[in-house]
């Protein structure tokens, strides 16, 4: 949408205020940006950024694994779980696999990255494949039905109306 020099000129120096806003705070600095922004990497571990969010693998110059070799030592990655085939369209096993295989990747040299969808999750997604990504984390399906149900009671028990209350 914006070669990489219109942004350092245009974006960079705004969004550099707003990282220092969080970090005089002593806040980690995650950073959302959408599709093949490869090209600011550099740019964006100088301004002191922690998190990069999401991971398109299927955007150029954004493959998970490249980018982890590369910034890995620089910055945690979120996402990477690719939304336009594999979520919606793959098996549950190819799902399970495909989900495996991105986080012993991302993961091997002892961290630094978070488990989820490269972007939102698409309404055509089977449930069970959902499931599945986070079943090769190690998180049941049951799991993730306890906490919900634990939410909701304390949201219930706090008079929110389902609301959860910042503390």
């Amino acid at each position: 949408m914006m070669s990489p020099e219109m942004w350092r000129e245009l974006i960079k120096p705004h969004l550099q205020r707003v990282f220092n806003v969080g970090r005089d705070a002593g806040l980690w600095i995650a950073y959302h940006c959408c599709g093949a922004h490869r090209p600011i990497i550099d740019d964006l571990v100088e301004m002191g950024l922690d998190v990069l969010n999401p991971i398109q693998s299927q955007s150029p110059g954004m493959n998970a694994l490249e980018l982890k070799r590369e910034f890995g030592h620089h910055l945690a990655f979120m996402g990477g779980v690719d939304t336009l085939d594999l979520l919606p369209h793959g098996t549950v096993n190819e799902v399970r696999k495909g989900t495996a295989e991105l986080v012993e990747a991302m993961t091997s040299d002892g961290g630094g990255y978070i488990l989820a969808a490269s972007h939102t999750v698409p309404p055509e997604t089977p449930d069970e494949n959902i499931f599945a990504m986070y079943e090769a984390a190690g998180v049941s399906k049951e799991e993730i039905f306890d906490r919900a149900a634990n939410i909701r009671g304390r949201d219930q028990g706090s008079g929110t109306g389902g609301q959860r209350r910042v503390q």
